[in-house]
């Protein structure tokens, strides 16, 4: 017999962005699939482990376990998170479905953090992330031209 594992509560926190986060919607995909209650956007909420995802480098970092996004390039979630399909149900507003077909970019713009951040150069299927109940599809592309 397998030992039931315990709910964990687990908090994602977006504080700098009123747009959808790509992270948070994979890292709730994969904690509730674990069985696990996920709550967004509360950080007073007890939890028993803290996610945040920020994406500019004035944002003051919340408490947290883990911090990760644009403002720490160097950063990156787990493969196993990463693959998740979005928790689309964080955003009930949302009317389309986001994700990335090819994150890469060869441009070493000396402004831009995407050559610090990962540079896979897999294609990706729209179907990792497209939910059929949307119209739309929002691609979070680096350079889409660049996408052999």
């Amino acid at each position: 017999m397998v030992a039931r594992r315990d709910e964990v509560k687990i908090n994602l926190l977006a504080p700098d962005s009123n747009m959808s986060n790509l992270a948070c919607m994979k890292i709730s995909s994969y904690h509730k699939a674990k069985g696990d209650e996920v709550t967004f956007n509360f950080p007073l909420q007890p939890a028993d482990y803290t996610y945040a995802s920020i994406l500019f480098s004035w944002t003051p970092d919340p408490y947290a376990n883990m911090i990760g996004g644009s403002k720490y390039p160097q950063i990156f979630l787990p493969d196993d998170i990463n693959k998740c399909f979005p928790d689309y149900s964080l955003y009930p507003n949302l009317d389309y479905s986001l994700g990335y077909t090819y994150r890469a970019c060869p441009r070493k713009c000396w402004f831009c953090v995407v050559p610090l951040q990962c540079q896979d150069k897999t294609h990706y299927s729209i179907s990792t992330f497209h939910n059929p109940k949307f119209k739309k599809i929002c691609l979070m592309n680096n350079n889409t031209l660049a996408d052999p």
